[in-house]
């Protein structure tokens, strides 16, 4: 059998196998009124697995003859995690094969065909959902014939264990919908199409795939949202005071011409796309409003603070790599690698890219207790953030501090080329190497200079060599080869190959990069080869 086929064949078992504890736990009488909140979580888990196979399998049917190699990267990543699902509720195999009888029956039978793609396997929702439900069933309703040690696997906190393991690692899938979706949209006539399913399935998750299938279409359009729509106001005044738990971004625009026509246009696209964003957990702060204001020829963009976090001003990684005070410890610093790593890989699977990336570009708020929340970073000053078909603004600065992030093609006043996701994927690299070593990209680049006997702060050197050489001489100490893997490949141009196709660039990011940053990779001990 291929990877697709044990992929599905795995999905298959852990799938009905799901089911079974969730049938088995709606006959425990004595357990169901206990357990019922922990049934509605594991029900719901069960519909986001089955509405994912069905994206997934829809890649396998559609995906053309070029992905092949990519959508085998694809299968063996999920097939993992299918893997995964299975441990969580291992200690349930057993109990559930006896007892229920659709799972023997799914277990017993031919294979279904690889991409049957049927939704009908519904499950209904726990009794006490129900209006006018009984909250216990009688004796004589019992589905099922158990003897009382058996339910020992039905005990509160051994059911919840098993179900919040299930749901991490169903969480984990949740990461590879962007890739799926942008694979979709290179094969299907009408995008909208995949928004209407899922619609129309009053039993889907109706957060799966949904927020990059709306970020995809206002892509596809190319229209930016009215503002209305976003109930800001078209123009107006700057606040002169900042309201609390709100942080500002000014986006500046050219002052007439088509130019300006073209920078606002995008501006109000840029709101879009945040606006969607922030209603979903992309790691962006949430839209509360954006003003024009054309006396100062800028539009003001006002961002919430997010929920958990104190009125305390947000600190970037920058400033606390400055400051090395309170450093995080290594699992935290490998876990905000992958988080922004995770976060630009769906941007970009979306067709959006950032343009501004650089470790003052990602904030940590502070919870009530006024501790640093570093396992929530955010993704702010996102420069017009067009979608990556649009027009490229040739124009940039002199600014040293930004410079050292930029691909060399990018840097200073006049660049000579279009920005593009490489150079994107060049600043994230730049940012995991300073979460790597702990270390600005800017003191990198002074030690370096101040050991070459150059004095000039406007010169900003050879600053890619530096990098990369960092990366070569003391990633693998800090994080891991396989972190330095990741850096490296941002670094030196190899998703360059890549570019024209969207669905394969994403495929590549996820096993490049995303895969390399993880920490579990720092437990696969193998012979270095570079």
């Amino acid at each position: 059998m291929d990877a697709a086929g044990l992929a599905f064949a795995a999905y298959k078992d852990v799938y009905y196998l799901a089911r079974g504890i969730y049938r088995l736990g709606m006959s425990a009488k004595h357990y169901k009124e206990e357990n019922h909140q922990l049934l509605v979580k594991l029900r719901t888990q069960c519909l986001y697995l089955r509405m994912f196979k069905y994206f997934f399998i829809s890649v396998l049917k559609r995906g053309p003859p070029e992905m092949s190699s990519e959508i085998e990267v694809l299968v063996d990543h999920v097939n993992e995690i299918i893997g995964c699902l299975g441990q969580a509720l291992a200690s349930y195999h057993d109990l559930v094969h006896a007892e229920d009888e659709e799972y023997r029956k799914q277990s017993d039978s031919t294979p279904e065909p690889l991409l049957a793609t049927n939704l009908g396997d519904i499950l209904p929702p726990p009794p006490l959902l129900q209006p006018g439900s009984s909250q216990v069933l009688p004796k004589d309703q019992s589905i099922f014939s158990l003897r009382g040690w058996k339910w020992a696997l039905f005990k509160r906190a051994t059911l919840e264990a098993a179900i919040d393991s299930f749901r991490e690692w169903n969480d984990q899938l949740k990461y590879f919908e962007p890739m799926i979706v942008v694979s979709l949209f290179e094969s299907l006539d009408a995008p909208q199409a995949l928004e209407a399913m899922i619609k129309s399935d009053p039993h889907s998750d109706q957060e799966a795939f949904i927020p990059h299938v709306r970020i995809l279409r206002l892509l596809a359009e190319n229209t930016a949202v009215p503002t209305f729509q976003l109930h800001m106001p078209p123009v107006g005044s700057p606040p002169t005071v900042v309201p609390p738990r709100t942080r500002l971004e000014t986006k500046s625009y050219p002052q007439a011409g088509a130019g300006d026509t073209k920078a606002k246009a995008a501006l109000r696209q840029l709101a879009a796309l945040l606006g969607a964003a922030g209603e979903h957990d992309f790691h962006t702060l949430p839209l509360k409003s954006f003003v024009d204001n054309p006396d100062a020829h800028h539009f003001i963009f006002s961002f919430g603070f997010p929920e958990g976090a104190s009125d305390k001003a947000p600190v970037s990684l920058q400033t606390i790599l400055s400051k090395k005070l309170d450093a995080p410890s290594l699992p935290l610093r490998f876990h905000i690698a992958l988080t922004i790593s995770r976060a630009i890989a769906a941007f970009h699977a979306d067709g959006w890219l950032h343009k501004e990336i650089s470790s003052s570009s990602i904030l940590f708020f502070f919870d009530k207790d006024d501790r640093c929340m570093y396992l929530q970073p955010y993704l702010v000053n996102f420069e017009y953030s067009r979608p990556d078909t649009a027009e490229t603004n040739m124009t940039a600065d002199n600014d040293l501090a930004r410079n050292v992030y930029r691909h060399p093609h990018r840097q200073g006043s006049r660049p000579n080329v279009r920005f593009d996701k490489t150079h994107d994927l060049y600043s994230l690299g730049v940012v995991l190497l300073e979460i790597g070593v702990w270390q600005t990209a800017l003191s990198m680049r002074n030690a370096r200079m101040k050991q070459e006997g150059i004095t000039s702060s406007r010169t900003i050197g050879p600053v890619r060599e530096i990098f990369e050489t960092e990366t070569s001489q003391r990633l693998a100490h800090t994080m891991g080869p396989a972190y330095k893997k990741a850096v490296r490949y941002c670094l030196d141009g190899t998703f360059e190959d890549f570019l024209r196709r969207d669905s394969i660039f994403a495929l590549q990011f996820q096993s490049k990069v995303v895969k390399n940053v993880d920490p579990d990779q720092v437990r696969q001990v193998k012979e270095e080869v570079d």
